[in-house]
């Protein structure tokens, strides 16, 4: 008997089904394994690449410093524009696979990108610096020959119009409006130059010139020129400029004569002072000095019977009676002539009338000593008026030392002292300090006021010439905390020497008010 067995179509299926999910998990395997392998490449390759960029923005900004130190702004924008592409190209080259290559590429892109816009700014910013450099020097040199009246009419007219193109050419890199702004205040100052120095000539009606110039009628051909772009305020505000600087110069003239006169005196001080001292043994020297005193009586040197009769008898030698004996009333007159000398007493006048009561060595020692102490009263006095007035002979190197209140006034001070010296041939050491002390408290409010003005024109002209971009206030003389507060916020954005200088002036005005008050 047979058994028939059916067999059902899922089990007939199975081993099939089996063998395909086997075929499956082996497929999957090799899926993770080939994923893993990109990822480690991908990895790889990330890696290098960021390496790569790394040293890539290293050197670039190498290049990018250098390219910033080469003075012509012009060729080392292109030199860098180069580099980048050649670093880029050189950094590339050495990755070993494309993938590494290409994330480089998508990394130095922007690098570069960023490093080119860096480079831009920066030397955009020195085409702004050397182009106001170069427009500074222009404009100083255009605007001295313009007002020069040396020069002829054709070569200020020549000037004049240099300078306004200067500032037309200079417009692409500093901006039109600065140009225009700067040429304006250009044109405002060969005017009011060329009208300076027409007033400060001597021997010509200041006040005439300042008149015509008012009325528009004037005859020089810059101002006149110059004159048709200005407002009615810009005209006053340089009259009123011009008609100072005048009287400016006139005090100037004044007290350089003063000066002359002073040197002078000086010098025949020099002389009078080696006469005294002369070595009586040696005949070289007592003809020298004989010449000396023949010098300061054509100079009129001797303001006093009395010293010109000391320094006779001292050349003369001893008189037709011979020398005087020493006896004891001689004795006691030279003790009473030293006694005066100590207490600075002795002078001239005394001396004199006892030429012949003492010996001729007693009477040529108490002539050094009158002289001597007076000189060192003198030269104490000076130093006093010195240090008062601020004065130094180093600042007259400067023009704003020339310029200053301080040299004038302290000229000004010594040329009193020294008449009043003349005209008190008696007055001891002490009066001599306590007259210089005198002259100086005299002087010394006028003198703050003078130098507070000086140093408010100063800040003034230096304002002027600040960026306008700058936005800082115009200094006065009770905002200067506000426009050091401004100077210092535009320091922050831009590093620019005009600005450091005009910070300098400020901060030394701020300890100049304090000690002022």
């Amino acid at each position: 008997m047979f058994t028939t067995v059916q067999l059902s179509s899922s089990a007939m299926e199975a081993p099939g089904l089996a063998s395909a999910e086997a075929g499956k998990q082996t497929a999957q395997g090799g899926e993770v394994i080939n994923n893993f392998i990109l990822k480690k490449i991908e990895v790889s390759a990330q890696s290098a690449a960021e390496e790569a960029s790394d040293n890539f923005e290293t050197d670039l900004e190498l290049r990018k410093i250098k390219a910033l130190n080469n003075p012509d702004t012009a060729a080392a924008d292109k030199f860098f524009r180069q580099d980048v592409k050649t670093l880029e190209s050189t950094y590339r080259s050495k990755l070993s696979t494309g993938l590494a290559k290409r994330k480089f590429s998508d990394l130095a892109n922007d690098a570069g990108r960023r490093s080119i816009i860096d480079f831009t700014k920066q030397n955009n910013k020195r085409v702004v610096d050397q182009s106001n450099a170069n427009l500074n020097r222009q404009e100083d040199k255009y605007l001295q020959q313009s007002s020069n009246l040396t020069l002829s009419v054709k070569s200020r007219a020549i000037a004049f119009n240099n300078g306004l193109a200067a500032f037309e050419a200079a417009a692409a890199n500093i901006g039109y409006a600065e140009a225009e702004s700067r040429q304006e205040k250009f044109i405002e100052a060969v005017v009011s130059n060329t009208l300076t120095n027409q007033v400060n000539q001597p021997g010509v009606n200041a006040l005439a010139i300042i008149e015509s110039f008012r009325t528009g009628s004037s005859a020089d051909p810059a101002i006149q020129a110059g004159s048709r772009n200005l407002s009615a305020d810009q005209v006053s505000k340089i009259a009123d400029g011009a008609l100072k600087a005048a009287n400016r110069a006139i005090k100037a003239r004044q007290d350089a004569a003063k000066q002359a006169e002073a040197e002078a005196n000086a010098d025949n001080d020099a002389l009078h002072n080696y006469i005294v001292n002369v070595d009586l043994s040696d005949p070289l020297a007592v003809s020298l000095a004989e010449e000396n005193h023949k010098r300061l009586l054509a100079a009129g040197y001797y303001e006093t019977e009395a010293k010109r009769k000391a320094v006779e008898n001292l050349l003369a030698g001893e008189d037709d009676t011979g020398e005087v004996k020493r006896t004891q009333a001689v004795t006691d007159k030279e003790q009473e002539l030293e006694t005066l000398a100590s207490t600075d007493e002795l002078t001239h006048e005394v001396l004199a009338k006892s030429r012949h009561l003492v010996t001729r060595e007693f009477h040529s020692r108490m002539l050094q000593e009158i002289e001597r102490d007076r000189s060192d009263a003198e030269n104490d006095a000076i130093k006093l008026m010195r240090g008062a007035f601020k004065y130094t002979e180093e600042s007259d190197a400067t023009e704003a030392g020339l310029k200053s209140p301080a040299r004038a006034e302290f000229h000004a001070a010594t040329f009193k002292l020294r008449g009043w010296m003349q005209k008190n041939k008696k007055a001891s050491p002490p009066a001599v300090r306590d007259k210089a002390i005198t002259i100086i408290k005299e002087g010394e409010k006028r003198f703050v006021n003078l130098m507070r003005d000086f140093r408010q024109e100063s800040l003034r002209v230096a304002h002027s010439r600040l960026p306008r971009t700058a936005n800082i206030p115009a200094p006065t003389a009770s905002n200067i905390k506000e426009v050091r507060a401004a100077t210092a916020k535009a320091l922050v954005k831009s590093n620019d020497a005009m600005l450091l200088a005009f910070q300098k002036m400020l901060n030394e005005e701020s300890i100049r008010q304090l000690t002022d008050r």
